[in-house]
């Protein structure tokens, strides 16, 4: 169909949606871990380099999580392209 080729598809749309969806979840299970792993130093070795590397990853996880927001209205967003693209083939 001509208009998929030119517009994509919904199938396409919300594919995206949910691959972007599943990479986010991936990158919070890895901050996660990261929190996990340095929580366990923490019970070892309370030392300056500690509080150094907790001070790294909290500002990393702090401007992750801040830079993933606009993640979740791309993702809406998707979802209603996708919808639109489904009403619009109606029409053909």
């Amino acid at each position: 169909m001509a208009v998929d080729y030119v517009m994509g598809s919904p199938e396409e749309a919300e594919a995206l949606s949910r691959d972007l969806i599943r990479q986010v979840r991936g990158i919070r299970e890895a901050l996660n871990d990261l929190g996990m792993n340095l929580r366990v130093m923490r019970s070892c070795c309370m030392d300056d380099s500690y509080y150094d590397m907790e001070t790294v990853v909290r500002g990393v996880y702090a401007l992750t999580m801040e830079a993933m927001e606009p993640v979740g209205e791309v993702c809406k967003s998707l979802n209603r392209y996708g919808e639109v693209l489904r009403k619009f083939r109606t029409l053909d």
